[in-house]
């Protein structure tokens, strides 16, 4: 017989409820207004970056869709996102713990 079986004054026997699994809860990326995106950066990376925008068409563009006054919010998860970082990174524009900590919405 396994552990947590029960028997009650009757002499019957009752098996332990089942154990529910944990739910790890899903992890959410942060969303961050324009403006809070822009401070995800130190001052000396936004310097760079903006500098490296008139040579460079992609970072341009990502910068552009950032600036965009429709946009309300920059979801750190999507991939456009993360890809724009990674891009940023290869560039040597950011290094991969800021890209990290950017994606986790750390505010510099």
């Amino acid at each position: 017989m396994e552990s947590g079986w029960s028997r009650d004054q009757a002499g019957k026997w009752t098996a332990p409820s089942p154990i529910e699994p944990l739910v790890e809860p899903v992890a959410t990326a942060p969303k961050v207004s324009p403006v809070e995106f822009k401070l995800l950066f130190t001052a000396a990376e936004r310097v760079a970056i903006k500098g490296a925008r008139a040579a460079d068409p992609m970072i341009e563009d990502f910068f552009d869709i950032v600036e965009d006054p429709r946009l309300t919010h920059v979801n750190l998860g999507l991939q456009s996102t993360q890809d724009a970082l990674a891009y940023l990174e290869a560039k040597g524009l950011i290094t991969t713990s800021r890209r990290q900590e950017i994606l986790a919405g750390q505010v510099q």
